[in-house]
């Protein structure tokens, strides 16, 4: 018989099943909870911190291209004739605004960039977020040092110093140039982390969803299993069981069921092997005295239940008495089994047609 382990009972054995079954479907739901937190973590950097960080310095880099655009427009004033002071000063007013929103725009990035590197659960993440954040302190500073150089400049106009100017405009032109491909490679980089971010979550997602899969297969696949089992030892020695119960009906007392296992099952096994060694017993005995007494006698005392009665029993009863001529005689001459045989020959003879009264 085949059977999870012999010393399990049935019942543990489906329970086992089952709670299997409820094992790995609670590894599913546990699992797929962490997986999908994880997705939503990466969705919410992306939405609270990634996104607007990408925005922010978008704006800065177009609010650079408008001071450095205004800064040339103010350039251009120096070289009219005459001079306009009041233009100018305005240009230079309108220049320093857009430098202080560049300013608090560098400083709202740099706060963003640091509450991600806190609260981002992904370690590459953090990392490349605190790359990010010093090159943007690399780049702001270098959008102080333009600030710096376009007031020489300015002053050095002013003080109608032209060539020290003009050396000090090609410097700021490189300047700017240097700026503005800084500012381009963090855009870039920005906007690959928010690629890779989105991907990242879509790619665990899939994950999640591959995962749940396999599981299901799995429980499926080792219920199934473990059913199959608990059903075949079942389904077997119930077969085998009611094989030898018609061998018993058609008279083969000598069968018996191997027992392999102690639950339920092996419990019926042993108690039909019993069952089957006293039928096996109780023909024997009724072969054994039939062969000296009438098989209704016979019949009768062994469908007796009540062994212990010594009180006798009333019974119409039919006595033969007889005496053979030149028997003893002819018994000297006989062995003992030639002697039995004539006797057994003669009782058989002459107590059929009195059986059958």
């Amino acid at each position: 018989m085949l059977g999870l382990k012999p010393h399990i009972p049935i019942g543990l054995k489906i329970f086992g099943i089952a709670a299997s079954m409820l094992g790995l479907l609670l590894l599913v739901v546990y699992v797929s909870s962490n997986r999908l937190k994880q997705v939503s973590e990466e969705i919410e950097s992306l939405a609270e911190y990634i996104i607007p960080i990408t925005d922010a310095v978008a704006k800065v880099n177009v609010h650079a291209l408008e001071q450095e655009v205004l800064f040339e427009r103010t350039l251009k004033h120096y070289e009219q004739d005459p001079i306009e002071p009041v233009l100018i000063a305005q240009e230079i007013a309108e220049f320093e605004q857009l430098n202080a929103e560049v300013d608090y725009e560098f400083d709202q990035i740099q706060i963003l960039m640091s509450q991600a590197v806190n609260l981002i659960a992904m370690d590459t993440d953090r990392q490349e977020l605190q790359l990010l954040l010093s090159r943007l302190d690399s780049v702001k500073q270098q959008h102080q040092e333009f600030h710096e150089h376009a007031g020489q400049i300015v002053e050095q106009l002013d003080a109608g110093q032209f060539d020290t100017a003009r050396t000090l405009e090609l410097k700021l032109a490189q300047e700017e140039e240097e700026f503005d491909r800084s500012i381009e490679e963090i855009l870039i980089e920005l906007e690959a982390f928010t690629v890779a971010s989105a991907q990242a979550g879509q790619r665990h997602q899939q994950q999640v969803q591959q995962f749940s899969v396999a599981i299901a297969l799995l429980a499926t696949v080792v219920g199934s299993t473990f059913a199959w089992i608990v059903a075949l030892g079942l389904v077997q020695p119930v077969r085998k069981l009611t094989q030898n119960m018609k061998a018993i009906q058609d008279g083969d007392f000598d069968t018996q069921l191997k027992v392999s296992s102690q639950d339920e099952v092996g419990t019926l096994a042993t108690a039909f092997n019993h069952m089957a060694q006293e039928l096996q017993a109780k023909n024997q005995l009724e072969e054994t005295f039939g062969k000296y007494v009438d098989p209704r006698v016979v019949k009768q005392l062994l469908n007796t239940t009540d062994t212990t009665t010594t009180t006798g029993d009333r019974q119409v009863m039919t006595v033969f008495f007889a005496e053979v001529e030149g028997f003893s005689a002819a018994a000297e001459t006989l062995s003992p089994d030639e002697s039995v045989a004539v006797t057994n020959r003669y009782c058989t003879l002459m107590a059929r047609p009195i059986s059958e009264q």
